[in-house]
């Protein structure tokens, strides 16, 4: 809403929210995202050395699953979901290796560990 203020009939400020800055938001030095030990090239390491490539064979046309899943306060993945699923024997190896990922380390923010919330995409080729 722009604020206008007046003295005797004649303007003395105003003021316009689209221009005014914004402030930022108070950041704790401890703040980070949720992180496998050794960052996201171990993530990506444990996928492809997990991850069953018999599975895209088996399957009718091969794809590309989405799994979204949380990483708790205890840095264990939870709440596995498909956002986009397949056909079944793509959907159930992604879910496995989600499951059975290594521990996190789990997000922190205002000075406090959170659950952090990831999609992950996996893709099957059929050749």
């Amino acid at each position: 809403v722009l604020t206008e203020r007046y003295e005797n009939g004649n303007m003395t400020e105003a003021e316009n929210p689209d221009t005014v800055k914004k402030k930022e938001p108070l950041l704790y030095g401890d703040e980070k995202e949720a992180n496998m030990d050794g960052g996201v090239k171990a993530w990506i390491n444990y996928i492809k050395k997990t991850l069953n490539p018999d599975v895209g064979q088996q399957s009718v046309k091969g794809g590309k699953v989405r799994v979204i899943f949380k990483i708790n306060t205890k840095g264990k993945t939870s709440d596995i979901y498909l956002k986009k699923s397949v056909e079944f024997v793509l959907d159930e190896e992604s879910l496995r290796v989600i499951r059975e990922s290594p521990l996190w380390e789990p997000a922190f923010q205002n000075g406090n560990k959170v659950n952090a919330y990831r999609i992950q995409p996996l893709t099957f080729i059929k050749e």
